[in-house]
């Protein structure tokens, strides 16, 4: 099921999916050192990707023509500080996504 893709190999296997997967954003599996390394091809900051990446919900989506499914962890969501929180999300991926494309 997630062959083709950038899933670590351990994460590519109907055994691990079986045990692992309880839900659709459970097979979003991040090779972290291929991602750090591309990360740092780019000239993106990879302190920004990582921060992003903890502050904002995980998504998955099968494919291009099913709906978003977005894990509500609602610590993330919390009033308190949100709106830095999301000031900063919104300033570093921006960056990143500005980064990305002077390559």
């Amino acid at each position: 099921m997630l062959m083709g893709y950038k899933a670590p190999f351990f994460a590519r296997n109907k055994k691990y999916i079986d045990e692992n997967v309880k839900e659709p954003t459970d097979f979003i599996v991040y090779d972290h050192n291929r991602l750090d390394m591309d990360l740092l091809r780019s000239g993106m900051s990879r302190s920004d990707y990582w921060n992003v990446w903890r502050l904002t919900p995980s998504l998955y989506r099968k494919d291009k023509t099913s709906d978003w499914i977005v894990n509500e962890d609602f610590k993330k969501l919390d009033e308190d500080g949100i709106k830095d929180r999301a000031e900063y999300v919104l300033d570093s991926t921006i960056n990143l996504v500005l980064t990305k494309h002077m390559d």
